[in-house]
């Protein structure tokens, strides 16, 4: 799979929701710990990281995976399902414009499409795209065409949840897969309808979603067993995070960044004409 040399990720705005669905209440202090020590994580990973100011009318900023789908030299700008994230969209294709001349940045050419980048899986050998409430059948096709190197997947979800809430990559050939009956039902298109093979580990969906960048598999802590699964079957290095305030959320490993290889010389980010700052972290 790739390596990467950039992560882009975004603060913890005072806006964020302070209590769940499930009506668990968000200790901001915490979770921006959490997300801290996140960065940092990439950063030792070999990354520069940069890091956009969170903007407290965009409560969901912080999940910038949702806004741009990038695989290889090409960047395919998303229209989340949810509404009023246009801003953030056009906050992150400033960044890959102006600092990533090798990507090519790509707009959705229909307006009916709908696509969250968290319903988006790219295995390195083909795509996976959720359908949902926020990623639609237009949105799907939208990706066939950005990307037509790759086979794509379409695989309807019975849950407002993103794709990446079930199933995630854990290395080049490694898929983790939750153990609920919607995740079982994505494995099985997978299995049926996937061009390639893939190694299957199977987790509760609370550790489905895993961050593997760089040859190091990054988890959430809090499952001792289906962490130790892991460590059976993946002979890779891995670093389990705490990220307990911003799962009540449904923030996942791979939800508050957007990776991106083959990084060229850049000059020191300015800042952005609408009052995000864009703060450069080099790797140390």
């Amino acid at each position: 799979m790739q390596t990467y040399t950039d992560a882009i990720v975004c603060g913890i705005p005072e806006t964020i929701p302070r209590s769940a669905s499930t009506g668990a209440s968000i200790d901001i202090g915490k979770a921006r710990e959490q997300h801290r020590v996140y960065v940092e994580t990439l950063r030792k990973l070999g990354m520069d990281v940069w890091e956009l100011e969170p903007d407290d009318n965009h409560p969901d900023c912080t999940f910038v995976e949702d806004i741009a789908i990038i695989c290889g030299d090409t960047a395919l700008l998303c229209r989340p399902g949810q509404q009023n994230r246009e801003n953030e969209v056009k906050v992150v294709k400033s960044i890959l414009f102006r600092e990533f001349s090798h990507i090519e940045l790509l707009d959705l050419k229909d307006d009916r499409a709908k696509l969250d980048g968290g319903d988006v899986v790219f295995t390195g050998r083909e795509i996976f795209v959720g359908m949902n409430k926020r990623t639609n059948e237009a949105g799907a096709q939208q990706v066939a065409k950005a990307f037509p190197d790759y086979p794509c997947l379409a695989i309807p979800l019975e849950s407002p949840l993103h794709l990446k809430d079930y199933i995630s990559m854990a290395g080049p050939k490694s898929i983790v897969v939750g153990d609920s009956a919607i995740a079982r039902k994505v494995l099985q298109k997978i299995e049926n309808e996937a061009t390639y093979r893939y190694e299957i580990i199977s987790v509760p969906d609370d550790l489905a979603n895993c961050l593997y960048a760089n040859g190091t598999l990054i988890h959430k802590a809090g499952h001792p067993n289906a962490a130790k699964t892991l460590a059976d079957k993946l002979r890779c290095p891995k670093i389990t995070l705490d990220f307990s305030e911003l799962a009540k959320l449904d923030g996942h490993m791979t939800s508050c960044c957007l990776l991106v290889g083959k990084s060229h010389f850049r000059r020191p980010a300015p800042s952005h004409s609408n009052g995000h700052d864009i703060l450069p972290v080099h790797a140390r």
